[in-house]
């Protein structure tokens, strides 16, 4: 069975209809389960996803603004200030926390959930999940990444020798099989978050934690890296060619690329009933 999942934060619901609708473009008639980790979101909005795609599953994810803060040692007000500065789309040295605490550690907390989740289903190796950021516009189907991961237990956007470190691995498509090594990955991931407090992480920490993992976990042979075909895309660019696009590549304020993304998938459609009238 081959899963696709995402997480978001209520302030970037434009990319998640754009996500949602993209996907169910050139996955609709497959029905593949579509898994969406959303905090802060309402019934409205839930609605709005599952309407554009119904095989569309959102598990609602809160945040303790209090806790948070407390957590970092600021005011309340503050943290809800960088919330609202990375949700359109610009990190500085001090709104990397909220992005760090979101992204960087509840995401991975919820991906590590839903993995250890399906693998003790005993669904194992039939099933494959592949993460993909919000900010993601499908060109093309996902379908052929179950048979390139025959053999492997996950697959990696890997540049192993580039410095500096947070640039060797990213995060924006894994492809993840629901297997212990896979759990025992992620578990190792979330400890690296752990060991260091939110105000001392530095921009990138998301990568260099998993970086961190990554090392820790080539130690184990029955963990299996597959470094994922450029079709999945590189940093610094999107292609024509490629099967989806990152709006970080873009280098665009998430608000901008909702935009953009949203345009390019009229294009796409355009071409697509343009074809068929042929």
């Amino acid at each position: 069975m081959l899963v696709a999942h995402t997480y978001y934060t209520a302030g970037m619901h434009e990319l998640a209809k754009v996500f949602v609708e993209s996907f169910c473009f050139y996955h609709g008639d497959l029905a593949i389960p579509l898994v969406i980790d959303a905090v802060g979101v309402d019934k409205n909005m839930v609605g709005d996803l599952v309407a554009r795609y119904p095989y569309t599953k959102v598990r609602p994810q809160q945040f303790r603004i209090g806790h948070l803060a407390r957590r970092c040692g600021v005011r309340k007000e503050l943290l809800l200030k960088w919330k609202d500065q990375i949700e359109k789309g610009y990190v500085t040295r001090e709104s990397r926390v909220w992005k760090l605490l979101m992204s960087g550690e509840q995401r991975v907390q919820v991906v590590r959930d839903l993995i250890a989740g399906l693998t003790g289903q005993r669904v194992g190796e039939d099933t494959l999940v592949v993460h993909f950021d919000i900010d993601t516009l499908f060109r093309g189907s996902i379908v052929p990444i179950v048979k390139e991961m025959e053999g492997y237990t996950v697959g990696l956007k890997l540049r192993p020798k580039i410095q500096p470190v947070k640039a060797r691995i990213t995060n924006d498509v894994m492809a993840i099989r629901c297997v212990d090594p896979s759990v025992l990955w992620l578990n190792t991931w979330v400890r690296m978050i752990e060991k260091i407090k939110p105000m001392d992480r530095p921009v990138g920490f998301g990568q260099i934690s998993h970086w961190w993992a990554f090392e820790i976990m080539q130690k184990d042979p029955n963990f299996k890296v597959l470094t994922l075909p450029l079709k999945y895309g590189l940093p610094g660019r999107n292609k024509e060619e490629d099967v989806v696009w990152c709006g970080n590549v873009h280098k665009l304020r998430k608000d901008n690329c909702a935009v953009v993304f949203g345009d390019e998938l009229k294009r796409l459609k355009k071409l697509n009933r343009e074809k068929r009238e042929a």
